[in-house]
């Protein structure tokens, strides 16, 4: 699972290797191996696909950045998932 990005407030975002499903990516807090937090955006529409430890403020935080970096994400989706 490659970390693609480092935002603000110790997050990092990843994208699995020959994920399944529609382009999306996963926000984790804390360290590898004991996560505190996780969210799961879908890539297109940014919807919530699964949330465990933020808040909605703090999904919300989070999908503005993820936008910010729409082309950066969608890249390594493509990359990490050619099939």
């Amino acid at each position: 699972m490659p970390k693609v990005l480092d935002l603000l407030h110790g997050l990092a975002v990843y994208v699995y290797y020959y994920d399944h499903g529609n382009p999306h990516c996963h926000v984790l807090k804390g360290k590898k191996g004991n996560f505190e937090a996780e969210l799961k955006v879908e890539l297109n529409s940014w919807k919530v696909l699964a949330v465990s430890g933020f808040s909605y403020r703090d999904c919300k935080r989070i999908i503005e950045q993820l936008q910010n970096n729409s082309d950066r994400l969608k890249e390594a989706w493509d990359e990490y998932n050619e099939r």
